[in-house]
């Protein structure tokens, strides 16, 4: 009898065992929905681009985000130009006896980069600066209007809007700061006019100063060996993954043909550019020489690791200063050449987007400064 009963008990318990099972199945749990985010930024981890991987990826993922820029002035801009230029050379004894005719609206041209999908364009500042009449021209030829929306000569960004309600294909934006000399990289752009053309080299070296001859000039360059001439100014420099590392800005030439070397604004920068200008953090546009930032009367560098090893140098980072102006607000706060930025405000400056983001979030309060002077450590105070 016991073993009976032993085996009706296992039974019941094997049933059951069955049919929560069969519950199990019939009921399982609804599968979690991933979010996916909008935004066109690179993902936290990316699958690493082989050296024996061709580079078509980043071309076809670039391309159609890339423009032609077509900047012209208008016949009444024009005749102010002129007008401007006349009265200049009447203040000028060397030159009243020079006349120069008028010789009409000037018209440009340039490339540009689509930073998102309602068609918010950046390109150079040097672009653009002199027209007020915009047409961008898409890499399936159509073509918009566009209207300027703010510029910053500091930097040598300018922002430009579409006049459409179409959707566009935005670029996806890379991180500047990690690019390593070596890599592969993509210029992208439209030179002598043309079409849009790729053409492929490597970063050559990071955080390049003194390329740009212009006061108050905001230097921190990618120079890169990718075939960069005129018209690509304002277009894309991208990685093998045809993520934006740069904007396309200057070339080393005596005569204005490519020559081996070209420059980039790094995307960290530029962005932070592009982000207050459409945000209205920048000033907008009244004229055409005006400059978005105060004016300090310093040049900055970046420090690399090889730098501050091949020199000594008693720090681990930091902005070193190339140049002072004399009588400037840096000169008159006791800033010296030879003198390393380690913090403004209170944060480290690593990099020059760290001390532009300290400059940008600053207004009518004083910039101060710690400074490594051959390892004295000083405090500048700049009000702005």
């Amino acid at each position: 009898m016991k073993n009976i009963a032993g085996f009706l008990i296992a039974g019941i318990l094997g049933g059951l065992v069955v049919v929560a099972g069969m519950q199990l199945i019939e009921d399982p749990e609804p599968p979690r929905q991933e979010y996916i985010s909008p935004l066109k930024t690179v993902p936290i981890t990316s699958t690493e681009i082989l050296p024996t991987q061709n580079l078509t990826v980043a071309a076809e993922l670039t391309m159609p985000a890339v423009v032609h820029i077509k900047a012209a002035e208008s016949e009444t801009r024009a005749r102010e130009r002129y007008i401007e230029k006349r009265q200049q050379r009447y203040n000028d004894p060397f030159r009243f006896f020079f006349s120069e005719p008028y010789r009409g609206p000037k018209v440009g041209f340039g490339s540009g980069v689509i930073v998102t999908e309602d068609g918010y364009v950046v390109t150079n500042d040097h672009v653009i600066d002199f027209a007020d009449k915009f047409e961008i021209t898409l890499n399936d030829n159509k073509k918009y209007e566009a209207t300027i929306v703010g510029r910053d000569p500091d930097v040598d960004i300018a922002v430009l809007k579409i006049d459409s309600d179409d959707k566009f294909t935005p670029i996806t934006f890379g991180d500047s700061d990690k690019v390593k000399i070596g890599e592969w990289v993509l210029a992208v752009g439209n030179p002598f006019d043309l079409s849009s053309t790729v053409t492929a080299g490597i970063i050559s070296a990071k955080g390049r100063g003194n390329i740009i001859d212009r006061e108050n000039a905001i230097e921190d360059f990618i120079q890169t060996d990718a075939v960069v001439n005129k018209g690509n100014s304002g277009g894309a420099l991208v990685n093998a993954r045809g993520e934006l590392i740069g904007i396309n800005s200057a070339i080393a030439s005596p005569d204005g043909i490519y020559a081996g070397y070209a420059f980039a604004i790094p995307s960290n920068i530029a962005r932070q550019v592009i982000d207050d200008i459409i945000q209205g953090r920048a000033p907008q546009v009244r004229t055409p020489d005006m400059s978005s930032r105060p004016y300090l009367g310093f040049e900055l560098e970046e420090l690399t690791a090889e730098v501050i090893q091949y020199y000594h140098l008693p720090v681990k980072h930091g902005l070193i200063v190339t140049d002072v102006d004399a009588g400037s607000p840096a000169y008159r706060a006791g800033f010296e050449k030879g003198d390393i930025i380690i913090a403004v405000n209170s944060y480290e400056t690593a990099r020059i987007s760290d001390f532009l983001r300290e400059l940008d979030g600053t207004e009518n309060s004083p910039l101060e400064f710690i400074v490594n002077r051959k390892g004295q450590i000083l405090k500048f105070t700049i009000n702005v």
